[in-house]
């Protein structure tokens, strides 16, 4: 899962970077609390926005919906500090998993355990 906050720059141009930092540091304290409340790991902070990884596709939707609707409570609550996000979600092995999988194909292949295939087949 990526998230961004929509307007970030213009948000400190505004703002000033106080008040920038304090309204991103609650949109980061609501982040953070679904992430673990859905088994997420932040892997990366980006400034306006984190890399997280979760154990499944469903925990990260679950998460997802759960900030943007924590969000919407927040800006309802406190207008002058409103903040948007954008939340994207990729699903599929990551990079480690991929990398695994290839060394574990390569290990099969010198042992010689793929099955092998009839003459007459291509």
């Amino acid at each position: 899962m990526m998230t961004e906050v929509v307007g970030s720059t213009a948000l400190r141009r505004a703002r000033g970077d106080r008040d920038a930092d304090d309204i991103l540091g609650s949109q980061a304290a609501i982040v953070h609390d679904k992430v673990t409340a859905f088994g997420g790991r932040v892997r990366k902070s980006l400034g306006d926005g984190f890399l997280i990884s979760f154990p499944s596709t469903v925990a990260a939707v679950r998460a997802a919906v759960a900030i943007q609707r924590a969000l919407h409570e927040h800006n309802a609550a406190d207008p002058q500090r409103a903040v948007e996000v954008r939340i994207g979600i990729h699903y599929g092995p990551g990079r480690r998993a991929r990398r695994r999988s290839a060394r574990a194909g390569r290990a099969r292949s010198r042992r010689g355990s793929w099955p092998r295939r009839s003459a007459g087949r291509s």
